[in-house]
Order: C-alpha cells, then sequence, then structure tokens
C-alpha cells in the first residue's frame, strides 16, 4: 500500500518485524553487556520466579496507560497529528493480530531489559525515561509521549524490583494501541 501524500510504499509487516526483531537483538546484547559485564549484576534477579501477580499488575497499568493515551489522541490536535504522520508510514491495514502480538513483545522486552534494567540504575528513573524518549523521538511530541511512558514503566519497575511487570505493561501499551489504529482505519479489521 502506498501513503497518499508522496505516494511511497508504506513498511508492511514483514518489514516492521524484520526491523523490530534487529533492534530486539541488538538491545538485548547491549543490555546483557551493560548489566553483567559493566554493572556485574546478575541478570537473572531482574526475572524473579512466579510473577502472577507483578504481570497482572503490569497488564493494568499498561491498559491505563494505553487508555488516557488513546483518549488523549482523539482529543489533542497535536497527538491527532502524530497518529495520522504514523499512519503515512506504516501500512496499518495489512496488520493482523499476530502481527501486533510479536511487535509488542519485540518491543517490550528488549526495551525494558535495555533502559528499564540497565539503565534505571546508572542513570536514574528520569534520566532512563529521557533516555527512552530519545530513543523514539521521531518528533518532540513523540519524545514527550515516550518519556511519560518511560517514567511509568520505571516506576513500575522501582516498585516490583524486577522487570515482569514493566515487560507486561509496555506489550500491552503497545498491542492496544496498535490494535487501536488498526480498527480506525476504514478497512480495518482482522
Amino acid at each position: 500500500m502506498y501513503n497518499e501524500i508522496d505516494n511511497r510504499p508504506r513498511i508492511s509487516p514483514p518489514t516492521l518485524l524484520a526491523a523490530g526483531a534487529g533492534l530486539g537483538v541488538l538491545m538485548i546484547g547491549l543490555a546483557v553487556v551493560w548489566i553483567a559485564a559493566i554493572q556485574g549484576r546478575d541478570l537473572a534477579a531482574l526475572f524473579p520466579p512466579a510473577p502472577w501477580g507483578l504481570l497482572a499488575a503490569g497488564i493494568l497499568a499498561g491498559a491505563g496507560f494505553a487508555a488516557v493515551q488513546w483518549v488523549l489522541f482523539r482529543r489533542t490536535a497535536l497527538l491527532r497529528a502524530e497518529v495520522a504522520q504514523f499512519e503515512q508510514v506504516i501500512d496499518f491495514a495489512a496488520l493482523r493480530w499476530y502481527h501486533v502480538a510479536v511487535l509488542a513483545m519485540l518491543a517490550a522486552v528488549p526495551e525494558e531489559l535495555l533502559f528499564r534494567g540497565g539503565l534505571v540504575p546508572d542513570a536514574g528513573l528520569i534520566g532512563a525515561a529521557l533516555l527512552f524518549g530519545l530513543a523514539h523521538a521521531l518528533s518532540w511530541r513523540y519524545f514527550v509521549y515516550a518519556s511519560a511512558a518511560g517514567m511509568v514503566l520505571g516506576l513500575l519497575m522501582l516498585w516490583t524490583g524486577n522487570l515482569w511487570a514493566p515487560i507486561a505493561a509496555h506489550a500491552v501499551i503497545d498491542a492496544i494501541i496498535l490494535t487501536l489504529l488498526v480498527r480506525r482505519r476504514p478497512a480495518g479489521g482482522w
């Protein structure tokens, strides 16, 4: 599918998945080096057993954040412009539920391992959130949004002491927002 502005092809789901996997491997590699080799911490300590309550807390936090985000996207002209930019670049009509699920996990696991697991101990909550925002800075609006998300995810990590809740929250946020973007397309749906 092509975008209406400059007739360039939109990014397809397979391309998104390949890019997500490549970036994910890179971030996991950086996180492992940062946490294990540089900080000298045990990676397993970030993933304690029996996380069901932590996963539930993350799912609820992620759903709440996604709901607030969607309301802001729909009611704020600046954020509607941000959504329109994404729609010009990504082929949302071709996304299916399984693409959304994989994309959500490809973002959640590596980004939480690197930003919350690796950077929060050294850069602090605010520093890691700002670095997370910079890594997502497609525009100043998205920088602000991603920094706010980074604060919420960092608070979850500090509150629980591990990465289960922020991973669950991050995956839920991405899955809900991508699903809503797919469903709002004229031919949206699966």
